[in-house]
Order: structure tokens, then C-alpha cells, then sequence
């Protein structure tokens, strides 16, 4: 008998290692904010860690909800870890969103180990997520 050959597929698709799924940081996140993080992971191809850009409105149309929702979930990414800003917006500036990196990738600008920073992340450090925050 043949053996099957197998079907790869250039699909893409967003990977979440169990490491991150049994830390301390995932256990306490919304599920909306893992939501996000999903989304935000979509959009990393692999090269473009550090400019994902993914600003409040994005994630808006992306998970259904309103804007000030989406920024209060990106927030809430931000301060457990999973994500970090590289470049803030401009209201001044057209078409320059807030851009993005995670944490759990290395760096693709300035070629930096990745931080991991939810790792880190305990109850303790637990600040609950205002709406007045900087607007993404």
C-alpha cells in the first residue's frame, strides 16, 4: 500500500502555545481581550513584530463592539503583558495608528529577545482598567 502524502496548507492561522494559555496572566484576561489578542496575532505575518498596527477602530469593526470597548481591551492586553506599544497615534497626523508588538515574539525592528511579559504578570500587579486611559 501507498502511504498518504501529507497536505500542507498555506493557510494562515494564529497559533497560542499551551505556556501562554496556563499562565497566570491568560487565566485572568476578559474573554473579549483574548478576542483581541487573536485578532492581533492574525495580523502578525511572521516579519512585523513591532509594527502591527491595530488601533481602537480596527479592533472595533474586527470583534463587533464599540471603540471605547476595544481601546478599554487593548488596555487591558497592554497592562497584563501580552502586548506593547512601539509607536503611539497622532490625532494630529493622518493615518497613523498606534502600532503594536507582542511580547511573546521577538522583536522584528529592533531584533530584541521577546519579553514575555505576562509571564511576570501576578494578581498582585492587578490594576483594574479605567476608560480614561490614552485613547489607542
Amino acid at each position: 500500500m501507498r502511504k498518504k502524502k501529507a497536505i500542507r496548507s498555506n493557510l494562515p492561522f494564529v497559533q497560542i502555545y499551551r505556556w501562554v494559555m496556563n499562565s497566570e496572566a491568560w487565566k485572568d484576561l476578559s474573554p473579549q481581550a483574548r478576542s483581541m489578542y487573536l485578532e492581533l496575532k492574525l495580523l502578525y505575518n511572521g516579519t512585523n513584530n513591532g509594527r502591527i498596527g491595530f488601533g481602537a477602530r480596527e479592533a472595533a469593526t474586527c470583534i463587533g463592539m464599540s471603540t471605547s470597548s476595544a481601546n478599554r481591551f487593548l488596555n487591558e492586553l497592554e497592562s497584563h503583558g501580552f502586548i506593547a506599544r512601539e509607536t503611539a497615534s497622532s490625532f494630529g497626523q493622518k493615518r497613523l495608528t498606534i502600532e503594536w508588538r507582542l511580547t511573546e515574539s521577538r522583536n522584528d525592528v529592533t531584533g530584541d529577545l521577546a519579553t514575555k511579559d505576562f509571564m511576570r504578570w501576578s494578581e498582585a500587579e492587578k490594576t483594574p482598567v479605567s476608560n480614561v486611559k490614552t485613547p489607542v
